[in-house]
């Protein structure tokens, strides 16, 4: 996801949604979290970024998109 421009923004992700919360949905949808400080997990909260389709939505005349990718692990550090 590093070429998705983060919305509403990392930083305001770290105010916004709580860890409890990024948590919480990371255990519903399997997503296994790699990592010792958790202090900024938020920063990876799908809330957190712009709707992927929306943003390939505006890129149809520089891309096909052959696959879509789905998360399964975060790991920082």
């Amino acid at each position: 996801a590093g070429g998705i421009e983060s919305f509403p923004g990392r930083r305001q992700a770290l105010k916004e949604f709580t860890l409890e919360e990024v948590l919480a949905d990371f255990k519903r949808k399997d997503i296994v979290l790699g990592k010792r400080r958790r202090r900024d997990t938020a920063e990876e909260f799908y809330k957190a970024y712009k709707d992927i389709d929306e943003v390939m939505s505006y890129q149809e005349d520089l891309a096909v998109p052959i696959l879509k990718l789905q998360t399964v692990a975060v790991v920082k550090g």
